[in-house]
């Protein structure tokens, strides 16, 4: 089984972005590892984690931005708002299956990974055009 590796791409080399992303990517890859393992299913108790651990970075992410003053704070805050929405709904089907698919998992952090990329990638132009990162 392959594991997800954040691509170079992600990295912001500013505050803790880059520890929690990574943390939420061991967590990925202990959800996807799980998932393989036995009977093609994962417990909620991974999908739980992943949650707390996504939830924790988006408010610091957010705070992060409000303090910075990111212009597009609104609908980076709309778009974490989604991303938990549909890990809210996955639990759920974990809860009322008894486990779900690793199909259902990689689909999922399929569509995170892109969504993630292509939200954090605004901030991190901003932090460039700030000059806070060089």
């Amino acid at each position: 089984m392959s594991v997800f590796k954040l691509p170079m791409v992600a990295e912001f080399g500013f505050g803790n972005i880059d520890a929690e992303h990574q943390d939420i990517a061991d967590c990925i890859n202990d959800c996807l590892v799980t998932a393989a393992k036995g009977n093609d299913a994962l417990p909620l108790q991974h999908l739980t984690m992943l949650r707390q651990k996504m939830a924790g970075h988006f408010r610091n992410e957010e705070a992060l931005m409000e303090d910075l003053g990111f212009p597009l704070l609104a609908p980076h805050r709309g778009h974490h708002r989604n991303i938990l929405d549909k890990l809210d709904r996955l639990q759920a089907d974990c809860a009322r299956k008894g486990g779900v698919s690793l199909n259902d998992v990689r689909g999922f952090l399929e569509g995170l990974i892109e969504d993630v990329l292509h939200a954090d990638l605004p901030f991190k132009t901003f932090l460039y055009e700030r000059e806070i990162l060089r």
